[in-house]
């Protein structure tokens, strides 16, 4: 862990302390890695602190955005298999922020669902400029599944950008034991076109069982909590050792999120996970053309 502080002194060079703790802190909010920040309760700050989900919505409808994306590697194959989208926000004084802290803003299914149409959209304006890019997975919000009318438009849009096959999507498990059957028919009808359905931040074992959810889920992802300082944990260790067997009895592979060291690499490969993403294999990369 690293620690920064820094304080504003009388008669000091505020501004220029203050772009520099930004510039810090803006390449630390670009990392899977946690991060805390103390700053002053200053007027500025308790404005952007009270800015509402409409004002940070209103950055994604002028083109203020772009993509990141976060590799998945095989460990047989030894190459990417699907790059987890990832947004970035350009706020004008915050610097580039997350999707997820943009959604702490956000408290209407609209808002949610907005975001989820720019997410979608640029993913497939990505692929439509470079079709070799590979294949894409995207998290979207429960609200989103649960709304047959986004699931239509969905599905309008993957239908007529012919990428069906390139485009992956994630989901909470614990969204999937909540919701449940409301699930089943945005799973079937994103499988019909193609795309893949993973079941994202697992932390415990499974209790899915043979349903037909789990026939139509394509792989399942360990959470970041549960693979870090896995090496350390035999209480980890037994638990991802039994979802592995639980997967595998499902005809599913597991793949690890977060890998950070060789120990945690060494570890999850000897419990039979089959692929990981992580700072270990690369950081989140750009997209080389911000397209809107």
């Amino acid at each position: 862990m690293k620690l920064g502080a820094c304080f504003y002194q009388e008669n000091k060079q505020q501004t220029q302390v203050y772009q520099s703790a930004k510039s810090a802190l803006s390449i630390a909010q670009n990392q899977v890695w946690q991060h805390t920040h103390l700053v002053h309760l200053t007027e500025l700050l308790a404005k952007r602190l009270n800015e509402d989900g409409e004002a940070l919505l209103s950055y994604l409808k002028a083109g203020q955005f772009s993509l990141f994306f976060q590799p998945l590697f095989d460990f047989l194959a030894e190459d990417v298999i699907v790059s987890e989208a990832l947004l970035r926000v350009t706020h004008k004084e915050m610097g580039r922020i997350s999707a997820k802290q943009v959604m702490q803003h956000l408290y209407t299914s609209e808002q949610f669902q907005f975001l989820d149409r720019a997410i979608v959209k640029q993913v497939l304006s990505v692929y439509e400029q470079e079709r070799s890019f590979g294949k894409v997975s995207i998290n979207l919000h429960i609200s989103s599944w649960v709304d047959s009318q986004f699931i239509d438009w969905l599905e309008g849009q993957l239908i007529a950008s012919h990428s069906g096959a390139a485009i992956g999507f994630e989901l909470s498990i614990e969204e999937v034991y909540q919701h449940g059957e409301r699930l089943l028919a945005a799973f079937d009808r994103l499988n019909r076109l193609g795309c893949d359905i993973y079941l994202d931040n697992v932390t415990q074992a499974l209790t899915l069982g043979r349903s037909p959810l789990a026939e139509l889920v394509k792989a399942v992802k360990l959470s970041y909590e549960l693979v870090h300082g896995i090496e350390k944990s035999a209480y980890r260790k037994r638990t991802v050792k039994q979802i592995v067997a639980q997967a595998r009895s499902l005809g599913i592979p597991v793949y690890a999120v977060g890998v950070e060291t060789v120990a945690e690499l060494s570890c999850i490969k000897g419990l039979g996970v089959k692929g990981a993403q992580g700072h270990y294999f690369s950081a989140p990369l750009q997209q080389l053309a911000d397209i809107h």
